[in-house]
């Protein structure tokens, strides 16, 4: 697991109407490249270059502030954004462990960036499924993903010049690190996304009204939710009672609430980002017992980065990422042991105890409970977690 190249899901939903304002392009700034497919409309085309240029000349000035050189830029609209990152990834020269992506408990994968190692070249994919003839809705979409991914390009450059990018982590404390770190690039790729359109594009109502960008797409991630948070619960609960029962091993448990875990946190980090909430977390207004799992690492998490900058300066980024390494560590082992799993340090691996009954949920009854001794080189949610007994 990494903070390296990373993509965007996008919600369904329906808005009247979007209107792009004239592009105020400098000539001293390179415009994207485009491939799209032969299917694509001229209508289509015209508006994701428009919108693309407009959107990667304001991001380029953000480069010349932190006295960066922005990479040149292609964006590709296709119907199969992971068989076209894969090729493009390899185009570029990155690795397969930096292009894969994740499952993700809500939404589709609807737009992913790609970055060369020396930042030097940079891929935006968008899937042409997003789009649609004169739907205001499916524009907004668009434009929306592609500001997310421009603003994963900024991020990414700005982090690779101060921090460097996190290396594969296996051992669930440092898995619980890196998956705030994506949580929280997630979420500020969604505001500085919000911000680039809202000159751009104007959103309105079918009473021709202008409506705030974020509650245009809020609601969906709204309406997403409970089904996000069964993911949690009974998902997680009832995965790790099948392991208790003998019907999984205690590698495909742990894989499982790995990969949950950085799914459900990534689409809540959507979901706050899009909330137009001042005061509260959009989380914390939903009964689900999946919300009380999640608090002991989503109420820090959001707290701070709603009051940190989205973009922080080059003196800030080693102080931001130490802080949110330990709001991951501290808060996802706090859920982790909510559900009976409590792993630990043993030599170079780590021991994972599964206790019980009382992390079931009532309904459930009582289990056995064992401990597990791991013992085998590599771990995490990718199939690769550490070899052990029952």
């Amino acid at each position: 697991m990494n903070d390296g190249s990373q993509e965007g899901d996008e919600p369904t939903g329906d808005a009247s109407g979007t209107s792009v304002k004239d592009d105020e392009t400098s000539d001293a700034l390179v415009p994207p490249m485009f491939e799209f497919p032969d299917d694509v409309g001229a209508a289509d085309s015209e508006f994701v270059q428009t919108v693309s240029t407009t959107l990667w000349a304001a991001v380029q000035v953000l480069f010349e502030q932190r006295l960066l050189q922005a990479p040149v830029l292609t964006v590709l609209l296709t119907d199969d954004i992971m068989g076209s990152a894969d090729s493009e990834g390899t185009r570029i020269g990155i690795g397969p462990d930096r292009r894969s992506g994740v499952e993700r408990v809500g939404g589709v994968v609807a737009g992913k960036a790609l970055m060369s190692d020396d930042s030097t070249e940079a891929v935006v994919l968008i899937s042409k499924e997003t789009l649609g003839p004169n739907d205001g809705f499916a524009q907004l979409q668009t434009a929306i993903g592609l500001g997310h991914e421009f603003s994963h390009i900024l991020y990414g450059a700005v982090r690779n010049a101060t921090v460097g990018i996190s290396p594969d982590r296996w051992l669930p404390w440092e898995m619980a690190e890196v998956m705030a770190l994506e949580a929280a690039e997630e979420y500020r790729c969604d505001r500085l996304a919000l911000l680039l359109i809202d000159p751009v594009i104007t959103a309105t109502d079918d009473r021709g009204e202008r409506i705030a960008l974020g509650a245009a797409l809020g609601g969906s991630y709204i309406d997403g939710m409970t089904a996000a948070l069964d993911a949690v619960s009974p998902g997680m609960e009832d995965t790790i009672l099948r392991y208790r029962t003998h019907q999984i091993t205690l590698q495909q448990m742990w894989n499982e609430v790995a990969k949950i875990s950085e799914e459900i946190l990534l689409y809540v980090s959507h979901a706050e980002a899009h909330s137009d909430l001042d005061d509260s977390l959009l989380l914390g207004t939903i009964e689900h017992r999946g919300e009380s799992l999640l608090k002991p690492i989503a109420t820090p998490l959001f707290r701070y980065l709603r009051t940190t900058s989205l973009l922080p300066d080059a003196g800030e980024w080693a102080e931001d990422r130490k802080s949110l390494k330990r709001i991951g560590r501290d808060g996802l082992m706090a859920m982790w042991g909510q559900l009976g799993l409590h792993p630990r340090p043993q030599g170079g691996s780590f021991y994972l105890e599964v206790r019980g009954p009382g992390s079931l949920r009532p309904d459930r009854g009582t289990a056995h409970t064992r401990a597990v001794q791991e013992t085998g080189r590599r771990g995490g949610a990718d199939g690769s977690v550490v070899t052990g007994t029952p």
